[in-house]
């Protein structure tokens, strides 16, 4: 992600993957469990900045779905049912 006065770059990566998963290469890119509503899981993430000031980042969850082995991500934050 860079912001568009190229005062520098935002990174976020996942740093581990579930066991279960551990060779998908998907799983190291993208959460991609599937989950009951309300269900809470927890991933190490590494966020890295070059930015030579402070950054206002928003991160949440979004909706997706895998179409022809393509992510399809939801529009901003919505859901998908």
């Amino acid at each position: 992600m860079t912001d568009s006065g190229s005062l520098g770059t935002v990174g976020i990566k996942l740093l581990d993957a579930p066991t279960a998963r551990e060779q998908d290469p998907r799983a190291h890119e993208y959460i991609i469990d599937h989950v009951a509503p309300g269900t809470a899981i927890q991933r190490r993430v590494q966020i890295t900045s070059t930015a030579r000031t402070t950054m206002h980042v928003d991160l949440y969850a979004g909706a997706a779905t895998i179409d022809a082995g393509r992510f399809d991500f939801a529009d901003g934050d919505s859901r998908t049912t």
